[in-house]
């Protein structure tokens, strides 16, 4: 789906009391919810890829809004109710849609007018271009409205199954096992090899897709393995940039002190930093 309704006065009774980051993390997971039409993975490591949670505060957000608002169904995966209703209304609505598409769209109304007995002759013809009793129709008929052609259309690449539909292709492995080239791969990225291909099967099994071959899935891994390590980059440098700027912090407190010791001709042994400003200790 590339479109869902949002009432926005339901979801602020709803929401009141989430932070701005849960905001944040229940909106993305409410569209990636819409766009695949089926629920959530259980794993929580899926879900901050989802977001894009990096720092620990954006990962507590998901987990927050994940165990309030998408729950662990029978099948496995993470549910929201209305999402599920919303989603059943709106594909009854296409499928509908689509079989006017297939009769040449809605029927329209159109007046008729009352029948005459033709002339033998009608004004406007010539002599011969009337049919004659017992004339075949299809013999004479132009061929100015021609049948429309079937639909050939068929999946084409990795991807063969969709959101809704009998799945066609392979399912992934549950004894998945990576290539020689996905090995030297995680070693380059210095990822675990063994862990991340459990957590790729995992991942793949919760959300029941399929490829066109085993092949197809050795190539869905190394791309597994360089999304990873750009995940733990993109981590690692939220990271540096945090600390950084703590030290930065500290380092402009302590030269204040200092500065203030100066100014009033007093050791800075004799200074304490409280609620933002600096005090002399007479």
């Amino acid at each position: 789906m590339n479109f869902y309704k949002r009432f926005m006065g339901d979801y602020a009774r709803g929401t009141a009391h989430l932070s701005l980051a849960e905001h944040g993390a229940y909106s993305l997971l409410l569209d990636y919810y819409y766009a695949t039409e089926k629920g959530l993975p259980s794993d929580v490591v899926a879900l901050y890829r989802i977001c894009r949670a990096f720092s620990p505060e954006e990962q507590q957000a998901v987990v927050s809004v994940a165990e309030q608002y998408f729950l662990i169904g029978e099948d496995g995966l993470r549910h929201n109710t209305r999402a599920d209703e919303q989603i059943r209304d709106d594909l009854s609505r296409i499928d509908i849609a689509r079989e006017n598409g297939k009769r040449g769209g809605r029927p329209k109304k159109t007046k008729q007018e009352p029948k005459q007995e033709p002339d033998e002759n009608p004004p406007g013809f010539e002599n011969g271009t009337k049919q004659e009793p017992g004339e075949n129709p299809a013999e004479t008929q132009d061929e100015s409205s021609p049948q429309p052609e079937p639909d050939t259309h068929k999946p084409y690449g990795l991807f063969v199954s969709g959101a809704r539909g009998a799945q066609v292709g392979t399912p992934i492995p549950p004894d998945f096992e990576p290539d020689r080239i996905a090995v030297l791969k995680a070693g380059e990225l210095n990822l675990a090899v063994d862990l991340e291909a459990q957590r790729f099967t995992a991942h793949y099994q919760a959300r029941s897709e399929t490829r066109a071959d085993a092949s197809a899935w050795q190539a869905q891994f190394r791309k597994w393995l360089l999304d990873q390590h750009q995940y733990n980059s993109d981590r690692n440098r939220v990271t540096d940039a945090k600390v950084k700027a703590a030290t930065v912090y500290g380092n402009r407190r302590e030269d204040q002190r200092q500065s203030a010791a100066r100014t009033l001709g007093v050791g800075a042994q004799y200074l304490t930093a409280g609620e933002g400003e600096q005090h002399a200790i007479r």
